[in-house]
């Protein structure tokens, strides 16, 4: 994936995105330029030892807020999130308790019916 996006956008695109959390060898992450984070050498073994999702990213402070469904994950072993093809499917974007309540999540703006 990160070769076919720009370094400056690759957290805008991670964004909501369910991630594994991984450990590399530090000799397998290199950096494009010092103001993003590092890449994982595509030729790396990467040990998955959990998922998270990437609920935000905040850009001026420069961290990445990961929600992690297990609290015993060793966090100081990770140092990779990688996120696969595949995305949410689309009810996990707009399905929320205020759409029952007849209001839209404040995430979206609208929706596209995909049964055209």
């Amino acid at each position: 994936l990160h070769r076919q996006i720009q370094p400056k956008y690759l957290l805008q695109v991670l964004n909501g995105s369910i991630i594994a959390l991984c450990k590399v060898r530090h000799d397998m992450l290199y950096h494009t330029t010092s103001s993003y984070p590092a890449l994982v050498d595509e030729r790396a073994n990467v040990e998955c030892v959990g998922f998270g999702l990437i609920r935000s990213i905040d850009m001026n402070r420069r961290q990445i807020h990961v929600l992690i469904p297990d609290n015993s994950l060793p966090k100081t072993m990770i140092n990779a999130l990688i996120k696969g093809y595949d995305d949410c499917p689309d009810e996990f974007y707009f399905m929320s308790i205020d759409r029952w309540r007849g209001r839209m999540p404040p995430y979206v703006t609208g929706i596209i019916n995909s049964n055209i």
